[in-house]
């Protein structure tokens, strides 16, 4: 979806006005200008190409100079052409080094509509010029996000909302700031006092500290201490005083030692998996000594080929470890002979042998089919793994004896000519 932006931006003094128009990616920035001029606006155009709006578009937009919002305005079309459509827009501030595209900032938490939010609710217009309970004023450099957080019927929003920049300070006379704040912008002519002295400015600035002869000129020099009195007489032992305050927490001791890893790993090598039968429906994938093709002396393999017509099998058997407690995958290694698109599709199957089951361990059989699938490399022979998640265990328990199946299902696999599996991993949570 693509939003367009126009900004008409209007000097008070001079009643210049400069509009512009903008296209700008959904969840992309914009930039805007109101250095030198008073008043601004701009229009969000959601536009979704003719289908309706979906919730969750959003704009950035980097606030590049301390202004207030005034007011705002939306237009709506609506998808079934009558005048019944529903909108809710949020605009959420962060500070530029907050920003992270909406990981932690911008976010619901950062609104400044005090839950009173631009809307259209069954028509095709709204309008608000006093903003009850907006936190309006935003500081140079902040970012606001503009985003659709409910939408009905709606095909087409244009937002418009208004703001204008702070008066500027007179500079006729002298201004009294108080104590120098290395967050506060100052201006010509601004008084402050800083380590006893007294400064004023004469430039604007934010965080140069007096007496930085750029922009503070000394107006009175702090006094030099006086000399010491004659010592008094000692004074009446005083009443005990009240208990103090808990010291502040201590820092923080070094990093221990790292401990084990929550996921434990069994590694199954090509040559741990064994060939199954040559029954059409449990046909078995063929074992192959592969060779690189680097210069001899080159290295040397095992590894499985999978057929791309037929669902070929191969099995595995190990012991559960006894720190074991559940979310067992299958990580596959496996690699395309020539294709460089489509996607390969594996299926996994599990059968658990517990020591104290009540049953016929010749006659078990494998719980429900688990499946995985994944896009390959776009460059063949390059290698990649795909996990697939054994929800369907058969009770798999620490200490169990467990059977693995492994195969390519074709039926839901694009990818053209043989698959190569290196080996897998049997990974799990531990205790």
């Amino acid at each position: 979806m693509k939003i367009n932006v126009q900004q008409t931006i209007t000097n008070v003094n001079t009643t210049e006005r400069l509009t512009q128009v903008i296209e700008v990616a959904q969840g992309g920035t914009m930039q805007w200008l109101i250095e030198g001029h008073d008043e601004a606006e701009f229009f969000l155009v959601f536009d979704n190409g003719g289908a309706d709006l979906v919730v969750g578009d959003f704009i950035d937009v980097p606030i590049r100079y301390a202004v207030s919002f005034e007011d705002w305005a939306i237009y709506v079309d609506t998808t079934s052409g009558d005048a019944t459509g529903s909108i809710t827009l949020d605009l959420r501030r962060c500070t530029h080094a907050q920003y992270d595209k909406g990981v932690t900032h911008p976010v619901a938490g950062d609104s400044i509509c005090a839950g009173n939010y631009p809307a259209v609710t069954a028509g095709v217009k709204g309008l608000d010029t006093t903003l009850n309970g907006w936190d309006v004023a935003c500081n140079q450099d902040d970012v606001v996000r503009v985003i659709i957080t409910a939408v009905t019927d709606v095909k087409v929003c244009v937002f418009g909302p208004g703001f204008r920049r702070p008066a500027a300070p007179i500079t006729t006379g002298w201004l009294w700031r108080g104590e120098w704040d290395s967050g506060t912008a100052y201006d010509e002519h601004d008084v402050v006092e800083s380590a006893g002295s007294t400064y004023i400015c004469i430039a604007d600035n934010t965080n140069q500290i007096p007496p930085n002869v750029t922009y503070w000129e000394l107006i009175a020099a702090a006094g030099a201490t006086g000399a010491t009195g004659a010592t008094g007489a000692t004074g009446a032992t005083g009443a005990q005083g009240i208990q103090g305050i808990q010291g502040e927490q201590g820092i923080q001791g070094e990093q221990g030692p790292s401990g084990f890893s929550a996921t434990g790993s069994i590694p199954l090598p090509a040559g741990s998996w064994l060939p199954t039968s040559d029954v059409a429906s449990w046909a078995s994938a063929q074992l192959q000594v592969k060779q690189s093709s680097a210069a001899v002396p080159s290295p040397r393999w095992l590894e499985w080929l999978f057929d791309d017509t037929t669902d070929e099998h191969v099995v595995v058997h190990f012991t559960v470890p006894p720190d074991y407690t559940g979310g067992p995958v299958l990580r596959v290694k496996y690699k395309c002979t020539s294709a460089t698109s489509g996607t390969v599709a594996f299926e996994a199957r599990v059968c658990a042998l517990s020591p104290d089951d009540a049953a016929d361990a010749d006659a078990d059989a494998y719980a429900a089919v688990n499946s995985a699938t994944e896009t390959v490399p776009g460059t063949a022979g390059y290698e990649s793994i795909i996990d697939i998640a054994l929800t369907n265990a058969d009770s798999l328990a620490a200490g169990d004896e467990v059977n693995i199946a492994l195969n390519r299902d074709v039926s839901a696999d694009s990818v053209t000519g043989d698959i190569e599996v290196r080996g897998a991993q049997f990974r799990y949570t531990r205790a």
